[in-house]
């Protein structure tokens, strides 16, 4: 018998951020297995580079912006959020 294993590394998306700018770098773990993909979930931001996990993000809304770092390895996912919240006024 022969037991495959396909889960990926477990997502880590790093620690939630209160900042006073509209732009910061996100802080995810790098997966020793599979590939990892940003999604912004609500807010406005710009991400740099979805598939770099310390990626830039620029333009970010005042207010919550909700970010969803994905790792896929073969047909399997495990998925994390971060929350970034840009306190600045403008």
């Amino acid at each position: 018998m022969t037991i495959i294993n396909n889960a990926p590394s477990r997502a880590d998306a790093g620690d939630n951020q209160e900042i006073i700018s509209s732009s910061t770098f996100l802080n995810a773990t790098d997966p020793d297995k599979g590939t990892g993909e940003w999604t912004l979930l609500s807010g406005s931001a710009v991400i740099a580079d979805k598939s770099n996990p310390k990626t830039e993000v620029t333009e970010l809304a005042y207010g919550a912006n909700l970010f969803q770092w994905k790792v896929t390895y073969e047909n399997c996912v495990s998925i994390d959020s971060v929350r970034i919240d840009n306190e600045s006024s403008g």
